[in-house]
């Protein structure tokens, strides 16, 4: 009969129990039986799996602590944070000097107790119960890369409903170097006999007449740098005026992009606004105007925004913000939205537009007389005349004899100002 080793095998399993701390059953003595079991070979205690030798459990042990500590590092260190992913979006946009742009901006309005789209605007109208919304696009260019060769492009367009009648219009604006061009590419129909001799034309402003321009619209006011941004921005979230949120990711023309959601508390806001001021050298503005300030804040409700950051070049891609109010029974909200693309040596060129008019030759088609009438272009705007028709009220007198006797050439009656056609100020 074949028998193991009894030394060798006790060694072995002394071994194992050692190694493993398992305790090894071993059997010394063959089986009892006839001979028929003299060829049996006695069991051995099972080899563990590699998995369970000691060594590979060593190995899984250090990959576990590293992946523990990875993931820490990331929700420690690496993990995207609203404030991180600002701060390095402020940081890049910095260096940016060109970008085009889409801003779109949409309202609706209800006057209970009000008339019109303007009157409401500003809260005086008195008749009852009218609805309404606006939607206006501009989309452009702007360019600085070279301060002394600028180029900015503006395209506008804009609808309104009020009261069941609508209203659109359009025009584009460009700025290359030091010469402005100006195009009104569509008017409202109520307004289109007094723009017909601009509507399409590009007109052509030289550096004096942007320069006049800049003057006449040009206030003094307050500056904002960079720093001054960032100390504003610290103190509005210390402050809780904004609440800032990591709301994920998301794509934006096939690019993706960290979604930071913010929410505007008015109180924080209110609480940060003499700091805003001082911070931005603002301390003398007079009180009335920081009450109404304050008042018009109070009607205001903000809701909630998101900002865009684009995950591989850090740099804004939107920007969107709502927010709505109710004041003298009108009850507005507006959406606007803001996106940027295409930065850098990627934006696209501001085209220098053909044909277009100078200065000069603008005042001169306003002296045009196209329906020999004997009433130039813009005296028929003055008196309310058509520009297109030689006899505006079909009296069978022509307009400019009407003015020049002292009558009205768009309707029965004198001219309230008599003397301004018998005068012969206006050339008539």
């Amino acid at each position: 009969m074949n028998t193991p080793d009894n030394d060798t095998d006790r060694q072995a399993a002394e071994e194992q129990a050692a190694a493993y701390g398992d305790a090894v059953a071993y059997h010394e003595e063959a089986p009892v039986g006839d001979e028929d079991n003299a060829n049996v070979e006695m069991p051995k205690q099972a080899a563990p799996h590699r998995l369970l030798r000691p060594r590979n459990l060593i190995v899984a042990a250090v990959a576990l602590v590293l992946a523990g500590a990875a993931v820490a590092a990331w929700f420690l260190i690496l993990r995207p944070t609203p404030e991180k992913i600002l701060g390095e979006m402020f940081q890049r946009m910095e260096s940016v000097k060109a970008f085009e742009y889409d801003l779109d901006v949409k309202g609706e309005y209800r006057q209970d107790g009000k008339a019109s789209v303007s009157e409401a605007l500003i809260g005086q109208a008195q008749a009852a119960g009218k609805s309404g919304n606006f939607d206006l696009s501009l989309q452009g260019i702007y360019d600085y890369r070279d301060a002394s060769e600028p180029q900015v492009s503006l395209r506008a367009e804009g609808s309104a409903s009020d009261g069941g009648k609508t209203y659109d219009g359009a025009l584009e604006l460009r700025y290359v170097g030091k010469t402005a061009y100006l195009q009104l590419a569509n008017s409202p129909d109520e307004f289109k006999q007094y723009t017909k001799p601009f509507l399409g034309q590009w007109l052509m402003f030289g550096e004096n007449e942007v320069n006049q321009g800049k003057e006449l619209t040009t206030q003094e006011g307050p500056t904002i740098d960079d720093k001054d941004a960032q100390e504003i921005a610290r103190m509005l979230l210390d402050t809780g005026a904004v609440r800032l949120t990591y709301d994920g990711g998301d794509t934006i023309d096939g690019d993706a992009v960290d979604i930071v959601g913010y929410e505007i508390d008015k109180d924080g806001l209110k609480e940060a606004m003499p700091k805003i001021y001082r911070i931005v050298e603002d301390e003398d503005m007079p009180k009335e105007e920081r009450k109404s300030f304050d008042d018009n804040l109070e009607m205001v409700e903000f809701e909630p925004g998101r900002i865009a950051v684009d995950k591989k070049t850090k740099l804004l891609r939107e920007l969107t913000v709502k927010f709505g109010g109710t004041e003298n029974d009108v009850s507005t909200t507006v959406s606007t939205t803001l996106k940027l693309k295409n930065f850098d040596d990627q934006v696209g060129k501001v085209e220098v537009p053909k044909g277009a008019l100078t200065f000069e030759e603008m005042a001169a088609r306003l002296s045009n007389d196209d329906d020999r009438d004997d009433l130039p272009y813009m005296q028929e705007l003055l008196f309310g005349a058509d520009p297109g028709k030689r006899d505006t009220d079909g009296d069978s007198f022509p307009d400019g004899a009407e003015v020049k006797g002292g009558y009205d050439p768009a309707g029965p009656g004198r001219l309230q100002n008599s003397w301004l056609g018998s005068s012969g100020l206006f050339g008539v």
